[in-house]
């Protein structure tokens, strides 16, 4: 609709929450580009399978098709899709923070650049991202979540997140 959105699909284990999100991905698959993340084997990387789900995307992509969808944010990001490429481990907090140094600034830069990358990829179709065991998922994640929610108007992406049921404090409350 050009509203971003996510929606929450909570149950308890098993009850068929990853199987829901494989039927809706094959509904939706002819009029959207599905992509598929778990936050099941969160690392050490903020946005971890938000990242993931990208580096897959551009895996196979030819090499102008991934620095057109990259954008201006490849100097961001393509570090961190790329995990091994570039080098020795500071090159990954250099980065981070080499925009504006700060207890906030890396992960604001990293989220927007996340989000601009979203940004082109719904301009050729709409976006529905699955994000399962999302109650695994680091707060970074679970912050571009909520900002892709406040913000993304205009912007045809579907998230939908699959989590366990809720306890009191947790994550997608």
């Amino acid at each position: 609709s050009g509203e971003a959105c996510v929606v929450v699909v909570e149950g308890e284990a098993g009850i068929g929450k990853s199987r829901l999100l494989a039927a809706f991905a094959e509904q939706v698959a002819e009029s959207a580009e599905v992509l598929r993340a778990s936050a099941e084997t969160v690392g050490v990387l903020p946005l971890e399978p938000i990242l993931s789900v990208l580096a897959r995307r551009l895996h196979t992509a030819p090499e102008d098709e991934r620095m057109a969808i990259l954008g201006p944010e490849a100097e961001v990001l393509d570090p961190l899709l790329r995990p091994g490429l570039a080098g020795d481990a500071g090159a990954y907090r250099d980065v981070l923070v080499s925009y504006e140094p700060g207890a906030q600034s890396a992960s604001a830069v990293l989220h927007l650049a996340v989000v601009a990358v979203f940004t082109r990829l719904c301009a050729e179709r709409p976006v529905v991202l699955l994000l399962d065991d999302a109650h695994l998922a680091d707060a970074a994640t679970l912050s571009w979540l909520g900002l892709v929610a406040r913000h993304g108007s205009g912007l045809p992406l579907l998230a939908v997140v699959a989590q366990r049921a809720a306890s009191p404090g947790s994550a997608c409350d």
